[in-house]
Protein backbone atom coordinates (compact mmCIF):
# COMPACT_ATOMS: atom_id res chain seq x y z
CA UNK A 1 0.00 0.00 0.00
CA UNK A 2 1.31 3.47 -0.58
CA UNK A 3 0.81 5.47 2.09
CA UNK A 4 1.95 9.54 2.93
CA UNK A 5 2.88 10.51 6.11
CA UNK A 6 2.54 14.34 6.51
CA UNK A 7 4.65 15.78 9.31
CA UNK A 8 4.95 13.42 12.41
CA UNK A 9 8.39 12.62 11.72
CA UNK A 10 9.47 12.66 14.92
CA UNK A 11 8.63 9.91 17.51
CA UNK A 12 5.19 8.96 16.42
CA UNK A 13 6.12 9.84 13.09
CA UNK A 14 9.09 8.02 13.32
CA UNK A 15 7.82 4.76 15.28
CA UNK A 16 4.93 4.52 12.73
CA UNK A 17 6.82 4.95 10.04
CA UNK A 18 9.22 2.06 10.83
CA UNK A 19 6.01 -0.13 11.45
CA UNK A 20 4.83 0.43 7.71
CA UNK A 21 7.71 -0.44 6.06
CA UNK A 22 8.48 -3.20 8.41
CA UNK A 23 4.94 -4.28 6.60
CA UNK A 24 5.85 -3.79 3.33
CA UNK A 25 4.17 -0.25 2.44
CA UNK A 26 5.39 2.04 0.11
CA UNK A 27 5.54 5.25 2.00
CA UNK A 28 5.94 9.37 1.00
CA UNK A 29 6.93 11.86 3.37
CA UNK A 30 5.72 15.72 3.60
CA UNK A 31 6.55 17.68 6.28
CA UNK A 32 3.68 20.18 5.61
CA UNK A 33 0.89 20.94 3.11
CA UNK A 34 0.13 24.01 4.38
CA UNK A 35 2.41 26.85 4.44
CA UNK A 36 1.24 27.95 8.10
CA UNK A 37 2.94 25.06 9.73
CA UNK A 38 6.62 25.80 7.88
CA UNK A 39 8.70 28.11 10.16
CA UNK A 40 8.91 31.42 8.24
CA UNK A 41 11.26 34.30 8.77
CA UNK A 42 8.47 36.65 9.71
CA UNK A 43 5.31 38.04 12.30
CA UNK A 44 1.86 37.81 11.50
CA UNK A 45 0.68 41.58 11.14
CA UNK A 46 -3.08 42.67 11.77
CA UNK A 47 -2.90 45.85 11.08
CA UNK A 48 -3.95 45.21 7.17
CA UNK A 49 -7.21 43.35 8.66
CA UNK A 50 -7.50 45.94 11.31
CA UNK A 51 -7.58 48.52 8.39
CA UNK A 52 -9.57 47.01 5.28
CA UNK A 53 -11.68 44.68 7.23
CA UNK A 54 -12.39 46.44 10.19
CA UNK A 55 -11.01 43.51 12.72
CA UNK A 56 -10.51 43.82 16.14
CA UNK A 57 -9.37 41.42 18.86
CA UNK A 58 -10.45 41.05 21.91
CA UNK A 59 -8.49 41.67 25.45
CA UNK A 60 -7.51 38.08 26.63
CA UNK A 61 -9.11 38.90 30.14
CA UNK A 62 -12.38 39.83 28.69
CA UNK A 63 -12.60 37.09 25.93
CA UNK A 64 -11.80 34.31 28.91
CA UNK A 65 -14.49 35.70 30.92
CA UNK A 66 -17.54 35.50 27.93
CA UNK A 67 -15.85 31.84 26.92
CA UNK A 68 -16.33 31.07 30.65
CA UNK A 69 -19.61 32.61 31.15
CA UNK A 70 -20.94 31.57 27.54
CA UNK A 71 -20.11 27.30 28.86
CA UNK A 72 -21.79 28.22 32.40
CA UNK A 73 -25.01 30.05 31.13
CA UNK A 74 -25.32 29.18 27.21
CA UNK A 75 -23.95 25.58 26.23
CA UNK A 76 -26.50 23.52 25.64
CA UNK A 77 -24.48 20.30 24.69
CA UNK A 78 -22.91 17.70 26.87
CA UNK A 79 -19.35 17.20 28.52
CA UNK A 80 -16.88 16.13 25.37
CA UNK A 81 -15.87 12.48 24.99
CA UNK A 82 -12.10 12.78 26.23
CA UNK A 83 -13.86 14.33 30.00
CA UNK A 84 -13.72 10.97 30.92
CA UNK A 85 -10.30 10.94 31.87
CA UNK A 86 -10.86 14.58 33.81
CA UNK A 87 -10.64 12.47 37.27
CA UNK A 88 -7.27 11.14 36.05
CA UNK A 89 -6.19 14.59 34.57
CA UNK A 90 -6.93 15.47 38.43
CA UNK A 91 -4.98 13.19 39.89
CA UNK A 92 -1.72 13.49 37.88
CA UNK A 93 -2.14 17.41 38.17
CA UNK A 94 -2.00 16.70 42.38
CA UNK A 95 1.01 14.55 41.87
CA UNK A 96 2.58 16.88 39.59
CA UNK A 97 1.69 19.64 42.18
CA UNK A 98 3.32 17.83 45.17
CA UNK A 99 5.85 16.78 43.74
CA UNK A 100 6.51 20.30 42.56
CA UNK A 101 6.49 21.73 46.13
CA UNK A 102 8.77 18.75 47.29
CA UNK A 103 11.38 20.32 44.91
CA UNK A 104 10.86 23.80 46.07
CA UNK A 105 10.91 22.20 49.63
CA UNK A 106 14.43 20.91 49.35
CA UNK A 107 16.08 23.72 47.34
CA UNK A 108 14.63 26.33 49.87
CA UNK A 109 15.72 24.03 53.13
CA UNK A 110 19.45 23.74 51.46
CA UNK A 111 19.64 27.62 51.09
CA UNK A 112 19.11 27.81 55.19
Amino acid sequence: MKILIIGGTRFFGYHLARRFLEDGHDLSFRNSISPFTQRWPFILDVRRAQRDLGYSSTPFKQWMERTVRWFREDYQGGPPPNYKFRGEEIQLIHKYQKAIQSIIGDSQSRRR
